[in-house]
């Protein structure tokens, strides 16, 4: 269930906590596709644990910092198993001489793009809601936020 927040400031330097809250997905998102290929992008769970570190009174920050850091370990995951049966597949095609194998493994390197591409898509969505105050819940990650949140007390 969404919940609509009424406007209020964070603890972390007396910001609007929406705005926070908007930054929480918008810094990481934006080192991730600023840093392609670079190191940075591994650690973009970092701001949303600051967050949640720092936050000491808006529950809206701290719902979104946890939904933003368990979203970016579960596409973490997801994006490193995945990756790594593609690649394992094509290598496993090339030393057999299989084309086949080469081409399926290609093809689950591609669909770590298309999961890349609906994270960004969830991502922008929250964030849009996270600054108008609202907790909005994403797939899977949403109902875990909440309740580390302790956001329905």
């Amino acid at each position: 269930m969404n919940k609509k927040y009424e406007p209020h400031k964070s603890s972390i330097l007396g910001l609007e906590a929406n705005v926070v809250s908007l930054l929480i997905y918008l810094i990481p998102f934006l080192i991730g596709v600023f840093s392609y290929g670079g190191i940075w992008g591994n650690f973009t769970w970092i701001i949303p644990l600051l967050a949640l570190i720092f936050e000491k009174d808006s529950k809206l920050v701290k719902f979104h910092g946890w939904q933003a850091l368990l979203m970016t370990l579960f596409y973490g995951a997801i994006g490193t198993v995945t990756t790594i049966v593609g690649v394992s597949t094509s290598f496993a095609g090339m030393f057999a001489g299989s084309a086949g194998a080469v081409v399926s493994g290609a093809a689950i390197v591609l669909i770590v793009g298309i999961i890349s591409i609906i994270f960004a898509i969830l991502e922008i969505i929250a964030a849009v809601k996270a600054y108008g105050w609202v907790s909005y819940r994403l797939p899977i990650v949403g109902k875990w936020a909440s309740n580390l949140s302790h956001e329905n007390e």
